[in-house]
C-alpha cells in the first residue's frame, strides 16, 4: 500500500502515527503501533513516514500467526488516506 498522491491525503496530525493490526486465519491478531519518525534511525535528517505519495517499507517482529486473513491500518488520531 502506499499514501495516496493526492494533496491532504497525508497524515493530517503532524505528530501522529499509525496503528496497524494483523489476523491470522485462526483469530489470534497483534496490533502495533507505527511511529511518525523511525526512533531507531541515526539519520538526523530522516522524513516523516506516512506522507503523501509515499511508499514506506516497515520491519517489525511479530509471534507466528500463520496465514494473515485482515490487515486493518487505521491513523493514531485524524484523518489518512491510503491508496487502494
Amino acid at each position: 500500500q502506499c499514501v495516496e498522491y493526492r494533496r491532504g491525503s497525508g497524515l493530517s496530525e503532524p505528530n501522529e502515527g499509525v496503528q496497524i493490526a494483523l489476523v491470522g486465519k485462526s483469530g489470534e491478531a497483534v496490533l502495533r503501533f507505527l511511529p511518525r519518525y523511525d526512533v531507531h534511525s541515526t539519520n538526523p535528517f530522516q522524513l516523516a513516514r506516512f506522507d503523501s505519495g509515499n511508499e514506506d517499507e516497515i520491519v517489525m517482529a511479530l509471534p507466528d500467526l500463520g496465514e494473515i486473513r485482515e490487515v486493518w491500518v487505521a491513523p493514531e488520531s485524524g484523518t489518512w488516506k491510503l491508496d487502494e
